[in-house]
């Protein structure tokens, strides 16, 4: 019990911040000036369904002084046609093509000058499967301007297709959100983020051959570098992403995430994750102990008060409130999930 309480507790100081930064966003006016250049970059590989809605999102940006590069990762389907018979009507559309190396490893060598080309200025990075809202750079331009940051976080959301995925990542949006709120970021994503040039060639030192360097080993290498880090807490900046078209998909995909962990240096993460794992088993053998002391289950009950604002906080602060129905039926099988998906990433290696 005395573990547990301690568990809980620590679980309970973690969400409050979290919750506290999602409500609170960080507020500086630098009046920095402009970027030398605005440059998008996406990896495709296999999107032949998806990738023209993400150009054409691009094509209604209300900021339009823009560069885009789009790398073919090796697609066997028609994602290199698609892609090619859009850009015959843009002039700011940079195609490159690599043998299916991986987007990270992909986006990496670009960044690197690999390609035959320097990138300057701000960089924006989002998925091949993303739809874009037309306010998408301009928020992000001027969150930028604001604050002189040199990793913007910007917002995610699973589109309406798979409630249940989409309510489950409400947690990952709060965590992001919030955490960079404080000045303590310990998550982000390569659906949506930004960052400059500058700043990614000073990071890059700290990111080797077997990391990923477009997500959460970026952030580590800019939180080394103690660069200015900020989530860009804006509905107008919030990208929707497809999600996973079926549970094996999604399953292995939070998994590979998973797998991530063991290659984490940053202590605040690290600690995040421990946290978050620990309450989650702690639910799971509070069942169990349960049978002779139902007084354990009081556990579970805990667990949503702590859960329930920083939830509803997402949901309202990102217009998802037709996701609240969801909440508890993804709360009770959250902790059984990440069971599946802890012991799939350690069996998987």
């Amino acid at each position: 019990m005395i573990i547990g309480l301690l568990i809980s507790s620590l679980y309970t100081i973690f969400v409050l911040a979290c919750f506290i930064g999602v409500l609170l966003p960080r507020c500086q006016h630098k009046d920095i000036k402009p970027p030398k250049s605005v440059n998008i970059i996406i990896s495709a590989y296999n999107e032949e369904s998806r990738i023209l809605q993400l150009l054409e999102s691009l094509k209604t940006q209300t900021y339009q002084n823009f560069n885009t590069y789009i790398i073919n990762d090796g697609s066997t389907d028609n994602t290199l046609s698609i892609i090619n018979e859009f850009a015959k009507n843009s002039h700011s559309i940079s195609i490159f093509t690599t043998n299916h190396i991986g987007k990270d490893t992909a986006i990496k060598t670009l960044l690197n000058g690999e390609m035959g080309i320097e990138i300057d200025g701000l960089i924006l990075i989002t998925d091949a499967d993303c739809t874009l809202p037309p306010t998408w750079i301009e928020s992000i331009l001027n969150k930028y301007q604001d604050t002189g940051a040199s990793m913007l976080i910007g917002p995610v959301r699973i589109g309406p297709r798979h409630p249940i995925q989409a309510t489950e990542f409400l947690s990952i949006q709060g965590i992001t959100i919030g955490s960079a709120n404080i000045g303590h970021p310990l998550m982000c994503g390569g659906a949506n983020l930004a960052f400059t040039a500058e700043s990614y060639k000073r990071a890059s030192s700290h990111i080797t051959d077997n990391m990923n360097g477009t997500d959460m080993f970026l952030l580590e290498a800019m939180k080394k570098e103690k660069e200015p880090i900020v989530a860009v807490n804006d509905i107008k900046a919030q990208v929707m992403t497809a999600g996973a078209d079926s549970l094996k998909q999604f399953l292995n995909q939070r998994s590979r995430w998973a797998g991530k962990g063991g290659k984490y240096t940053d202590l605040e993460v690290m600690a995040a994750g421990l946290i978050t794992i620990a309450m989650q088993l702690l639910l799971i053998a509070s069942l169990i102990l349960a049978i002779n002391q139902p007084i354990y289950l009081s556990f579970w009950l805990t667990k949503l008060i702590i859960d329930l604002p920083l939830l509803l906080a997402v949901t309202i602060k990102y217009k998802q409130q037709k996701l609240i129905p969801y909440i508890l039926p993804v709360f009770i099988a959250y902790p059984f999930y990440v069971l599946i998906t802890l012991t799939k990433s350690l069996t998987s290696k």
